[in-house]
């Protein structure tokens, strides 16, 4: 079956913020997937650029406010970022004129984004964008930040039911992408239990 490509994930030449993931019922059903955990925090990214030097802007909301307009719970955020990610993220993107990691900022304790003050937080990348190719393919992307995904195999509706019912050790639920550089897809599947806490679909 061929994979159905989403538009807002295939934009090559520029991207103001991370889109929105739609929800499995669109219509992904039985194409071949990767899926990776959905962590419930928040979405910061990371912009690189390469002016005369190679390094990353402050993180950004995905209201496009960098975390110094709204600090609070977020001010932790760049100096776990040098700890766990940047030196893996520059590698990848060394010589690169531009390109944008998307991470979930997060602690055991955070629901729906919201956070606990002195719970402690890491950041989990989700997404790596670059300028002129887009998305980085899920298989690329899992080796890149060895990530291990939760299910590779056809999107099928038992996958879903074990998704939705807590079989697979998931709190929010799963995201599910395919495809390569210029036609990535990307659909989401929330647990029973996640949504029962009023967590939003």
């Amino acid at each position: 079956m061929k994979s159905p490509i989403d538009l807002p994930f295939n934009v090559t030449e520029s991207l103001d913020k991370f889109p929105k993931i739609l929800d499995y019922s669109r219509g992904h059903g039985g194409c071949p997937c990767i899926a990776f955990e959905k962590h419930d925090g928040t979405n910061l990214a990371w912009r690189w650029r390469k002016d005369g030097g190679d390094w990353f802007e402050l993180p950004t909301f995905r209201s496009g406010k960098t975390i110094l307009e709204g600090m609070g719970f977020f001010d932790e955020a760049p100096e776990i970022f040098d700890k766990v990610l940047f030196k893996t993220a520059k590698q990848l993107l060394q010589g690169l004129d531009e390109a944008v990691l998307f991470t979930e900022f997060r602690g055991e304790q955070s629901f729906s984004g919201e956070h606990v003050r002195d719970d402690p937080k890491t950041l989990h990348p989700i997404d790596l964008w670059i300028k002129g190719k887009g998305f980085m393919p899920p298989d690329e992307f899992s080796k890149s930040f060895n990530i291990t995904p939760i299910y590779q195999g056809k999107l099928i509706p038992k996958f879903v039911e074990d998704v939705r019912q807590g079989r697979l050790g998931v709190n929010e639920g799963v995201v599910c992408k395919g495809g390569n550089w210029g036609s990535v897809w990307c659909c989401k599947i929330k647990t029973n239990a996640w949504l029962a806490r009023g967590g939003e679909a």
